[in-house]
């Protein structure tokens, strides 16, 4: 019996509920990617070409990526993609590559080291979870540039934040803000001086990467290490205050 060819290249979902799929290529490959409308993807003169009744013909390369609808996709080509793909799997298990902010995953593994480390040497650490989706700038650009929009506010987040910090997804409309050794109120200082840059910038043009966060009257949930935490404790205060601020809106910042 023969056996089946060996892949010359490999198609890897970036995003969502398909991430980390492989989608293997032959010479003419005609896929359905993920939730997506069919492509073809075909090997000419050495080089990949994709095409689609949605998808412009583009030539790729080795690592380049493809957007078809909603997914991203990354072309893995030549040899050992096996190994290539599980160190791309071990990336994305990090790094969010919608915003290149760590991942949900990564946040959870690194909370609980956090607070060892913090009693150890009896330190403060505070955790800011920020609700994106309810910042003006987000509402009105969600159906337009809502990657954009969160790769922009990671990246202000990472400007702004105090100390030594870790910028996560929390969910999918938030960010976790992780401060080792900042106290409750100077964390709540720093989100207050988040929220005069919202507001001041609030009016700038959707598609200026420059733009503040974007004014809101409430986006925020900030909780403090407590002498009996452990970080699922922490993480159930964050998540039960995230959906009280997406529900109500009535305080500036819920401080837990």
């Amino acid at each position: 019996m023969d056996r089946p060819a060996e892949p010359l290249a490999t198609l890897v979902a970036l995003r969502g509920d398909d991430l980390g799929r492989r989608y293997d290529l032959t010479v003419d490959s005609s896929l359905e990617l993920g939730a997506g409308p069919t492509v073809n993807v075909r090997r000419v003169d050495g080089a990949w070409v994709v095409s689609g009744k949605k998808v412009p013909e583009r030539t790729i390369a080795d690592g380049e990526r493809v957007t078809v609808g909603a997914e991203v996709f990354s072309l893995l080509a030549g040899d050992d993609l096996d190994d290539r793909h599980a160190q791309l799997m071990q990336r994305l298990a990090l790094v969010d590559d919608a915003t290149q902010a760590f991942t949900r995953r990564y946040l959870d593994d690194v909370l609980p080291r956090e607070i060892e480390a913090a009693r150890k040497g009896e330190q403060p650490l505070a955790v800011v979870v920020l609700a994106i989706d309810l910042l003006d700038r987000a509402q009105r650009s969600r159906d337009l540039a809502w990657e954009a929009t969160l790769r922009s506010i990671a990246m202000e987040l990472e400007d702004t934040a105090l100390h030594r910090h870790t910028v996560a997804r929390f969910d999918e409309g938030s960010f976790a803000v992780l401060l080792p050794e900042v106290s409750a109120d100077d964390t709540h200082e720093w989100v207050q001086r988040l929220r005069h840059h919202a507001t001041a910038a609030a009016t700038n043009p959707i598609g200026d990467t420059r733009n503040g966060l974007g004014s809101t009257d409430n986006f925020a949930v900030l909780t403090a290490l407590g002498p009996e935490d452990d970080a699922e404790a922490v993480l159930a205060r964050l998540t039960a205050g995230l959906a009280t601020v997406r529900d109500s809106r009535a305080a500036e910042l819920l401080r837990l």
